[in-house]
């Protein structure tokens, strides 16, 4: 799924970092499509073994996929019902996943490199990625690792405008993304009061846009590990 050049920089970043492999945490309201989008970016042979509990005794709240030797995602769990406790634990088991740490010449070192949020592109509401980037990610996480994407493009405009055939946007249903991106990115910023980078759309059903995600991604590999001061 990675390009040459998306392999050549991810090898880059994690012998910079001395870091193997990447780790990053996929976060987003139910139905956004984690798991559709990890099972996209997932090489053929691995799709089927993809859902094993870690062996970490820390994240087995957690779905592990290794996209790439180099690049392995996490999706927590998601709650059995949506109800208010439940969700307040999802979001604690979040924000201890953003803290676990492991130790590394006199330091310890966060486990969670970089966060992508999920949001649903064929709904108005972005107030759970509101409510998790203010409340959960940023009291924890560094704004510059998090990368914004837009899932279901296909679906953005209730399914018209959509290219069956070449699974792609007709031209009204691609104004209407960029238009819809530009609007989040500025009620994100709004509201989070973070400047924000325009988010990407994608859909992981129909595998539109996906090395757009990967870019994303690559673009936003951290410079150096994050350090935790345990308290």
């Amino acid at each position: 799924m990675l390009t040459t050049t998306q392999e050549q920089q991810l090898h880059l970043t994690t012998r910079r970092l001395d870091t193997h492999p990447i780790d990053v945490l996929i976060v987003g309201a139910t139905g956004s499509g984690k798991t559709t989008t990890l099972q996209a970016l997932l090489p053929k042979k691995l799709r089927k073994r993809a859902n094993k509990h870690p062996t970490l005794p820390d994240m087995k709240k957690m779905h592990a996929y290794r996209i790439h030797p180099h690049l392995r995602m996490w999706e927590p769990i998601p709650p059995d019902s949506l109800t208010l406790k439940n969700e307040q634990l999802y979001e604690k088991e979040i924000i201890n996943t953003l803290q676990y740490a492991y130790p590394y010449k006199d330091n310890h070192y966060a486990f969670i490199d970089m966060v992508v949020i999920v949001i649903d592109g064929s709904s108005r509401d972005i107030g759970t990625a509101i409510n998790l980037i203010n409340h959960t990610l940023l009291p924890y996480f560094p704004i510059e690792r998090i990368v914004v994407a837009i899932n279901q493009a296909d679906r953005a405009m209730k399914g018209r405008h959509w290219n069956t055939l070449l699974n792609e946007p007709y031209p009204p249903l691609q104004h209407y993304l960029i238009h819809q991106a530009n609007t989040i990115k500025h009620r994100l910023s709004a509201s989070c009061s973070e400047s924000f980078p325009t988010p990407i759309y994608y859909s992981a059903r129909y595998h539109y846009h996906l090395q757009v995600l990967l870019d994303a991604l690559i673009n936003t590999l951290p410079t150096e590990k994050r350090k935790i001061v345990l308290s």
